[in-house]
């Protein structure tokens, strides 16, 4: 069962110039909000904007998914793109699998050369112990974001990664199993926060969680990113950035996550509100690191590389 369905799809220009916004909505009781499998959608300078939300109203075994992508082309030309999804279990005891936000698998994410967009991808997974967004790893490909003229050029557009779960992983990418299936290109930033998706679709920051920097080893639930990955699996020129300015919940990084990181700018910001500030592991080795918090920094060992920002 699902909401919208966009299958076998060839490639679809809205307006005689390929110009325009295309707006794709889905709220179904279970199973898929949005569904796109090998579908094709076109602009090359409005938005492409898609957004699912599945809510589980019975004890049914279906699975609830906002925003299922099972190979699917995305060309943005100038424009920007905007993936969101929100899976609930809703409370309804005996769900299984449990309800994710975004699940995707050959996702692949095209801009023009002279781009001025931005790119997000954001998922929910709400009284659920499935993920915020998950990398469905069918041998098919992953995420790919780029510039479209070559499989090496990056793109000019900025990109954000945010997710939450109730009771899981926040992101589950696959990057420990499969890391080669990920890579997002850009000359400008790779954005990477907690953000949820409302009942009615709509993406806001979640200000209050906090976020742990480094592998997480045996971490079940919660935001956590690795930048192990970061110049591999995600190439950002301008430099990652790990929180917001509106962030607030403590940004924990553990020891030697930011190790290995001379070729990188980092940036870890919470200076919302209440900010729970930032503690920082030892083992910090980045070119320029920045530490943009309204609470208390603080650190284990020395911080070795090049600038730091406080």
């Amino acid at each position: 069962q699902r909401g919208v369905a966009v299958t076998n799809s060839p490639p679809a220009a809205p307006g005689p110039d390929g110009a325009g916004n295309v707006t794709l909505r889905g709220r179904p009781e279970r199973g898929a909000g949005v569904l796109l499998r090998n579908a094709s959608v076109y602009t090359t300078s409005g938005t492409i904007d898609v957004r699912g939300v599945a809510t589980r109203v019975d004890g049914l075994s279906t699975q609830a998914v906002g925003l299922e992508v099972d190979s699917a082309y995305l060309y943005a030309g100038q424009g920007s793109v905007v993936l969101a999804g929100r899976g609930d279990d809703n409370n309804v005891a005996g769900t299984y699998p449990a309800a994710v936000g975004l699940q995707y698998s050959d996702l692949r994410i095209d801009t023009a050369s002279n781009s001025t967009g931005t790119i997000q991808i954001a998922g929910e997974a709400a009284n659920s112990a499935g993920a915020g967004i998950t990398f469905r790893d069918v041998e098919s490909g992953g995420l790919t974001i780029r510039d479209g003229t070559s499989t090496n050029i990056p793109t000019l557009a900025n990109v954000s990664i945010g997710a939450i779960s109730s009771d899981g992983l926040a992101l589950a990418l696959g990057l420990d199993s499969n890391p080669a299936a990920t890579q997002v290109l850009t000359t400008g930033v790779v954005n990477f926060r907690p953000v949820s998706v409302s009942a009615p679709g709509q993406v806001g920051d979640a200000a209050a969680e906090g976020i742990l920097v480094g592998p997480g080893g045996d971490v079940t639930r919660g935001f956590i990113i690795d930048p192990f990955h970061f110049g591999s699996a995600f190439r950002a020129d301008s430099g990652f950035v790990i929180g917001s300015s509106t962030h607030a919940g403590r940004i924990t990084v553990e020891n030697g996550a930011l190790a290995g990181q001379r070729a990188q700018t980092i940036t870890l910001q919470n200076e919302g509100a209440g900010s729970a500030g930032i503690t920082l592991g030892t083992g910090v080795d980045v070119r320029d690191l920045g530490l943009l918090s309204a609470g208390v920094v603080t650190q284990a060992g020395g911080i070795a590389g090049g600038r730091t920002r406080v």
